[in-house]
């Protein structure tokens, strides 16, 4: 429940609250998720859900799905940055 305040959008308590609990349950499931003996589901799902997390935490709580122009491109190319040196060091350790 977002609302106009000074010409920036204001989250409400009750879009805290949910997001609040999506985060735990995201916990949750990936607590466990890392208990099960899946070989490398162990170690990606946990990640995935990480990733999840964060997009939940930047977005509401850091207030960045109402920014506008070049902190989103700033965003964008740190998070393309992110992936490929994730996805060398990644290929690294899997071909050694």
């Amino acid at each position: 429940m977002d609302e106009k305040e000074g010409g920036r959008e204001r989250t409400g308590y009750a879009t805290y609250a949910l997001v609040w609990l999506g985060l735990m349950g995201l916990t949750w499931l990936s607590v466990t998720v890392s208990g099960l003996e899946s070989g490398a589901l162990r170690i990606a799902a946990p990640l995935a859900i990480a990733s999840i997390k964060a997009v939940f935490v930047l977005a509401v709580f850091m207030h960045l799905r109402s920014e506008r122009g070049l902190v989103r491109w700033v965003i964008l190319i740190g998070l393309i940055a992110f992936l490929v040196s994730g996805a060398l060091v990644f290929s690294d350790v899997a071909y050694r």
